[in-house]
C-alpha cells in the first residue's frame, strides 16, 4: 500500500507558502506549513516529516541555521547533488 509522505514548508511568505502546500497536496502529499523557525521546530518534534522546503530569509531566524541544526542533530539526509551530475 502506498504510504502518504509528509512535506514541511517553513516560509513567512503566507502567498508562497500556500502555493506550496496546495501544489503538493494536489499531488497526493500531507502538507504542514510552519511561518517561523519556532514553529518548524515546534512540527519536527509533533510529526514524522519526509522532507521540508525552507526559506532561507526567515524573519524571525535564520533559514540556514535550521539547516545546521537538523543536519548536526542527523535528522538530516544529504544529497551532493553536483551540477555535472545533471544530465
Amino acid at each position: 500500500m502506498y504510504e502518504t509522505r509528509h512535506i514541511l514548508v517553513v516560509d513567512d511568505d503566507r502567498e508562497a507558502s500556500a502555493l506550496l502546500e496546495r501544489i503538493f497536496s494536489e499531488n497526493g502529499f500531507l502538507v504542514t506549513v510552519a511561518g517561523n523557525p519556532a514553529a518548524a521546530m515546534r512540527c519536527l518534534e509533533e510529526y514524522a516529516i519526509d522532507l521540508i522546503t525552507l526559506d532561507i530569509g526567515l524573519r524571525g531566524g535564520d533559514g540556514l541555521a535550521i539547516a545546521r541544526v537538523l543536519r548536526n542533530a542527523g535528522h538530516a539526509h544529504r544529497n551532493d547533488y553536483r551540477q555535472s551530475d545533471r544530465r
